[in-house]
């Protein structure tokens, strides 16, 4: 999967503003992860961006997967507790 990447320049400043990245995981069941970061408008700016949305798309993707795992040790508990289960 790539990122989407959309830009807000403010209206007082043509070089700051908003830069938005999208990012639709390849495992469906992760979803999607969005990260913002108000930059200027240059190699440094955007080389901030980038290196901060990837880390955070990482951190963002194991934190999904253990609720994912999370979900499922509960679920499995809760239907071998329950005597109503699977009925």
């Amino acid at each position: 999967m790539t990122w989407q990447i959309t830009i807000q320049y403010d209206t007082d400043q043509a070089d700051v503003g908003t830069i938005s990245g999208t990012w639709t995981d390849p495992n469906p069941t992760y979803g999607v992860f969005t990260h913002s970061k108000r930059i200027k408008a240059n190699a440094a700016g955007a080389n901030a961006f980038i290196a901060e949305a990837i880390a955070a798309r990482n951190i963002w993707q194991i934190k999904q997967q253990a609720n994912i795992n999370g979900a499922a040790f509960v679920l499995n508990k809760i239907n071998l507790a329950d005597p109503k289960a699977g009925v």
